[in-house]
């Protein structure tokens, strides 16, 4: 008898320890429910702030294409000295010509207009004159204004609002991948706190079943002692008592594993024993299944993404298709100027001097090799993405009824495993009287009593099983955990 408690002290001394080092407590200090964890989790972990980070990248850097709407200005400036006469052996060391060019311009990307508008100021100071006489200088000053419109390849600026386009595609799909990276990272983290509760929740079962089999012990050692019970009855009730602790350890081993990681998730030390699981496994709302498909199909982030990719591809291969086109270009050139000997006429007959241009510009290459091997690249590439985008749409659909089909098989277990429960927990009893009144032997006993645990701990993997169907199908339909419509 001193040996059986020795064994059972020793087994409550090592129990203590792997609670205390490994934060195995089946009656923690705080409940830790799953939305509190994910706010926690989400908030902690690192993926969330990279993922933020790479879309803040995408879309700063997608702003720089808005550059193209700039007004653009250009200067320049030019002295120069020691001049002679074209043609001639006359040469001025003291010649001077100074030269000032400014100009703006502008493309509209709507219409594909290019705006030029310049000005220049010249002057030439102590020119040695041809016949040669006396040194004379000479002023100008002219503006111009001149506009090119684009007629066949460029038509309305659409190959200058290609890079624009192509921007307005990435920042959504950045958006959505940043979307998709946190829901996704909100399903890793959901799945291990369901591990952690399926943990929990086993780990509670076989405590109740080593509590009982501490108790059966006990009784027994009792009944031996008045002679009701004989020795191989307690030989067995041991053996019960061993395997009982060999699964309890095992699945507080499991457990620890599991509550290092919450605490880890959630920014505190990884031995830090205090919180637990909620008993309840969160039950996630989800549309029913036509009205998920329909989700599925029309709303979904992962079509959103299928429809930009096929909306991108489609814009190149339009522009593709417009580079084939050759290019007529109508310009119109506006100049006022003017020319005189002293600085002060040269600004007081300004547009005195008014020519203008106006015309057109064709160009195209013969044969256009290149346009054409890339519009019909572009075309194939478009056909790959449809009918890969097809594939994906349908997998993800037969994945969406499998896992309802699933879940409603899981449905169907559970009722009839609670009916199981109930039947095993009822011949247990039964065969308990049995025993009592030494009707039954204590091995029929222990095995009625195993069938409970048997049976509970599968109910609880299937709880376990749905729990994380629901995970996966809530990322599928961008549903959020616990919400959504019945």
């Amino acid at each position: 008898m001193k040996t059986k408690e020795i064994q059972m002290k020793r087994f409550q001394v090592v129990t203590i320890l792997l609670v205390f080092l490994f934060g195995i407590s089946i009656g923690g200090t705080t409940e830790l429910s799953l939305d509190d964890y994910l706010k926690e989790a989400i908030n902690n972990h690192p993926l969330t702030q990279m993922a933020k980070a790479q879309y803040i990248s995408v879309v700063k850097k997608n702003l720089s294409v808005q550059g193209l709407k700039d007004w653009n200005l250009f200067l320049s400036s030019t002295y120069s000295g020691g001049y002679g006469i074209d043609g001639s052996t006359t040469f001025e060391p003291k010649s001077t010509i100074f030269i000032n060019n400014a100009k703006i311009s502008k493309i509209f990307t709507d219409t594909g207009t290019t705006i030029q508008i310049g000005g220049t100021y010249s002057s030439m100071k102590e020119l040695p004159s041809m016949l040669g006489g006396s040194n004379y200088n000479i002023y100008g000053l002219n503006f111009e204004l001149s506009v090119i419109q684009p007629l066949l390849k460029n038509t309305f600026g659409k190959l200058d609002r290609y890079p624009l386009k192509l921007a307005e595609f990435g920042n959504k799909l950045a958006e959505i991948k940043y979307a998709e990276d946190l829901e996704d990272l909100k399903v890793a983290l959901s799945t291990d706190y369901l591990n952690w509760q399926f943990d929990y929740l086993s780990l509670k079962i076989y405590k109740e079943q080593l509590d009982q089999a501490v108790e059966q012990v006990s009784l027994i050692e009792r009944q031996l002692k008045s002679g009701v019970s004989e020795k191989i009855d307690l030989v067995q009730a041991n053996q019960n008592l061993q395997a009982k602790k060999m699964a309890y350890l095992s699945a507080s081993e499991e457990f620890a594993k599991e509550t290092i990681i919450i605490n880890s998730r959630i920014g505190k030390p990884a031995l830090e024993n205090g919180v637990y699981p909620s008993v309840e496994i969160n039950s996630i709302k989800i549309l029913p299944k036509d009205d998920a498909i329909k989700y599925f199909k029309k709303q979904s982030n992962i079509v959103k993404i299928l429809n930009l990719t096929e909306d991108m591809q489609k814009e190149t291969l339009a522009i593709s298709k417009s580079s084939l086109d050759p290019s007529l270009e109508l310009f119109y050139s506006k100049k006022l100027g003017s020319s005189e000997l002293s600085q002060e006429d040269t600004f007081n007959n300004v547009g005195k001097k008014s020519p203008y241009s106006i015309g057109i510009q064709f160009s195209t290459p013969i044969g256009n090799t290149a346009a054409i091997s890339e519009y019909e690249s572009s075309e194939q590439e478009l056909i790959r993405i449809q009918k890969t985008n097809q594939n994906t749409i349908t997998d993800t659909i037969n994945n969406i009824k499998a896992l309802y089909s699933s879940i409603w098989y899981i449905d169907t277990q559970l009722d009839e495993i609670k009916k199981l429960i109930s039947l095993s927990q009822e011949y247990a009893t039964l065969e308990e009287q049995k025993y009592k009144q030494g009707r039954s032997s204590i091995f029929f006993l222990l095995n009625s009593q195993g069938q409970i645990l048997s049976t509970k701990l599968q109910e609880q993997g299937l709880k376990y099983r749905k729990a994380l169907l629901l995970n996966t199908l809530s990322a599928i339909l961008d549903l959020d955990q616990n919400k959504g419509d019945q």
